[in-house]
């Protein structure tokens, strides 16, 4: 058929399966003139399903110039079922998660029981400064707790209190 005549190739602009851009069109030793994708150096076939839950392409290494007949990359889908469940796994643990970074600890000092939040808010609530001007919260917490100022604001907004109110004694 002259060149002029014969009917332009297609083929998807992105691999269906893996979402490899195309790269050329390169002639297989089975099936003819193939669409490959990925590329420079190796670029692959769209794949195939191989088994239930499988998918397999074939590689062409562009350095060797053929085809890789004893390599067969392997894909593995995962349907939409095992996908929710999973999801609801994830869910549950980070909730867990979550349930636990929200629980204060117990501690026990000189037989009395006491969560960390409420040694934390009765401590931050007691911050008071010690000079005839005022100073801002959260310089005053920096001074008792050794901190930051980032976590000195941050202790002050928790406990519900303005880290930047003036306080003196």
């Amino acid at each position: 058929m002259p060149e002029g005549n014969r009917a332009a190739r297609w083929c998807p602009d992105k691999c269906p399966v893996t979402g490899r851009q195309f790269f050329m069109w390169i002639e297989h030793p089975d099936d003819g003139m193939v669409p490959t994708y990925g590329g420079p150096f190796d670029s692959y076939t769209i794949p195939v399903r191989d088994g239930d839950e499988g998918f397999c392409c074939e590689r062409f290494d562009h350095d060797l110039g053929n085809w890789r007949d004893s390599e067969i990359v392997g894909l593995k889908l995962i349907d939409d079922q095992s996908d929710d469940r999973e999801h609801g796994q994830v869910a549950e643990l980070q909730a867990e998660i979550e349930r636990l970074n929200t629980q204060s600890r117990v501690i026990t000092l000189s037989g009395c029981e006491f969560t960390e939040d409420d040694l934390l808010a009765r401590a931050v609530r007691g911050v008071s400064g010690t000079g005839r001007q005022k100073r801002p919260r959260w310089a005053l917490m920096t001074d008792v707790f050794l901190c930051g100022s980032g976590v000195a604001h941050a202790l002050c907004r928790r406990f519900g209190l303005d880290p930047d109110e003036g306080l003196r004694k």
